[in-house]
């Protein structure tokens, strides 16, 4: 849902829940715009936050996954490198840094599946 905010922007659709835009005093016409302002921020924050929760919770549960399904869970390692990406910078999700995928994907998405660690 986050990485798509700017894209759907673009094509006139917001997909953020209502009730968050209302808490943060966010209108759809500024999501649209492509203005992050500190309310936005607040917002991608607020999603941010739910989805690493529930990152670190299917993590804990990941030990009761068959070996071989555990690929199925290796989407989660690219969640948490996005994740922490807007982290870094301020959860501003019109920053061009991500509109860019990282180069070493890729590699780090073969090691963790060498690993088997997710």
């Amino acid at each position: 849902m986050i990485r798509g905010i700017p894209i759907n922007a673009k094509h006139g659709v917001v997909n953020l829940p209502l009730e968050l835009l209302a808490n943060h005093k966010v209108s759809q016409s500024s999501v649209l715009r492509g203005t992050s302002d500190q309310g936005l921020k607040d917002l991608i924050f607020d999603l941010a936050s739910q989805a690493h929760h529930h990152l670190t919770h299917a993590k804990s549960l990941a030990h009761s996954v068959p070996e071989e399904a555990k690929v199925a869970l290796l989407p989660a390692v690219s969640v948490h490198q996005h994740l922490e990406r807007i982290r870094l910078i301020d959860f501003d999700v019109y920053n061009p840094k991500l509109q860019n995928r990282p180069h070493w994907l890729a590699a780090k998405l073969w090691w963790h599946k060498m690993r088997n660690k997710y």
